[in-house]
């Protein structure tokens, strides 16, 4: 692999254990940064999550189980606070 490949590994589980591991290639290190970020940003239920990470070559890596964020607010928020975030992301709800 040359200097600009960036290794990307995500990982897919459920409560404590890690159920698929994927491993993805980039050709620029903003790219990589970007997809980490959007993957961490999720929130799943049920005890499920995913997590992304930068790695290098041939890097040995300790298995972590991320700390997931708890969404529990959602349920609280009214549904026009979800309407007004709505158009921001890009939907065409009306506020």
């Amino acid at each position: 692999m040359n200097n600009e490949t960036i290794i990307v590994l995500t990982l897919y589980g459920k409560d404590n254990k890690i159920s698929h591991i994927s491993a993805s290639l980039y050709n620029s290190k903003t790219s990589a940064e970007n997809y980490c970020d959007n993957i961490n940003e999720f929130s799943l239920e049920n005890g499920l999550w995913v997590y992304s990470q930068i790695v290098a070559e041939n890097e040995k890596l300790e298995p972590v189980i991320p700390k997931c964020m708890d969404m529990k607010f959602l349920n609280e928020s009214s549904n026009y606070w979800i309407q007004w975030r709505a158009p921001s992301m890009g939907s065409n709800s009306a506020v």
